[in-house]
């Protein structure tokens, strides 16, 4: 579950770690190394490296790559050459190069999200109405209750009271739930709204990226910024 830190050149190695992966000056693997981890991964480069990460992963460099990350990619130079996901975005100078080199990178999106967003809203708002709609009748049994004259007997109906405030009890517990998920549904959606792809050097040709609905295909674009939300170019 710790740090993993190599201080030297790493090759076709099989890395798993609990933690965050620090190399110092890169990896080449030939296309037969991998990197796992459940922190973050920041190498000088990687070159035919398969990298997974749960959180950032940061680079000078990655040549013929497939990196997959749960925060963002980060390259500060260039990435040219394999599959590139995302799901909070990147952050990058060039991509691709003169070779035309066939570079994808993609902000991954969560298919089933907006769904699950939308069933969640409607289930707080449903869960809301049926408490109102139960304290409604508790408050009505409660008010016949103490306008009930004591000369008619004992109180009728108190196991159907009790049963309101059960009732009441689980779908309080119920709203709890909703809303915590809500939260976290919220989180996510900040992080979608806030998810781009920011080019600060060349896009060349061969380069495909694709955020949310937008597939766009560069040719030598340069300095511009893709917001996976909305698709929009500026």
């Amino acid at each position: 579950t710790g740090e993993l830190v190599s201080d030297g050149s790493v090759a076709g190695a099989t890395i798993r770690c609990g933690g965050a992966v620090v190399l110092k000056k890169g990896m080449n693997a030939n296309g037969r190394g991998s990197i796992r981890a459940k922190g973050n991964v920041d190498s000088r480069y990687f070159e035919s490296v398969t990298v997974e990460s749960a959180g950032d992963i940061r680079c000078n460099t990655a040549l013929n790559s497939e990196l997959y990350a749960r925060g963002k990619i980060v390259s500060t130079t260039a990435v040219a050459g394999g599959n590139f996901c995302s799901e909070e975005g990147f952050q990058l100078k060039d991509v691709g190069n003169k070779a035309w080199i066939r570079t994808e990178v993609n902000i991954v999106r969560d298919e089933n999200f907006f769904s699950t967003y939308s069933t969640t809203m409607h289930a707080q708002k449903d869960v809301s109405g049926e408490i109102e709609t139960l304290e409604h009748h508790r408050a009505e049994m409660n008010r016949k209750i103490k306008e009930r004259p004591e000369s008619e007997g004992p109180l009728p109906n108190m196991d159907l009271l009790m049963k309101l405030e059960d009732a009441i009890f689980t779908k309080k517990e119920q709203l709890k739930i909703i809303r915590g998920e809500i939260v976290a549904l919220n989180k996510q959606m900040k992080k979608l709204q806030l998810s781009k792809v920011a080019v600060r050097g060349t896009a060349f040709p061969g380069v495909i990226i694709r955020a949310g609905d937008l597939i766009f295909k560069a040719n030598n674009e340069q300095l511009f910024t893709i917001n996976a939300f909305d698709g929009s170019i500026s």
